[in-house]
């Protein structure tokens, strides 16, 4: 990743009561990104409302299986004003 420097990744790290799929965490251990990984259910309103403070995609786990190196943004918050009117995102992990 990057844009990001001395980070870690954590899979299924929980925020309080809630478990986050995939979280990209800074040096202090402070969330930079959270993934959420669809497969059957979009994140729902109130684990929205629950991670609102940080920027989170959730991304289809159909596309992930197909390439594993480039992530195809379904729905995004707290990304930059510019990305607001695209309909799909991707960054590259390579």
């Amino acid at each position: 990743m990057p844009f990001f420097t001395n980070y870690q990744v954590k899979t299924e790290w929980c925020l309080g009561d809630r478990k986050i799929d995939v979280a990209i965490l800074d040096s202090l251990n402070e969330p930079i990104l959270l993934i959420e990984i669809l497969n059957t259910h979009k994140v729902t309103v109130e684990k929205s409302a629950d991670i609102v403070q940080y920027p989170w995609v959730e991304i289809k786990a159909k596309s992930v299986l197909q390439n594993q190196r480039v992530l195809k943004v379904e729905r995004h918050h707290r990304f930059p004003q510019e990305y607001d009117n695209v309909s799909q995102l991707s960054f590259s992990l390579c």
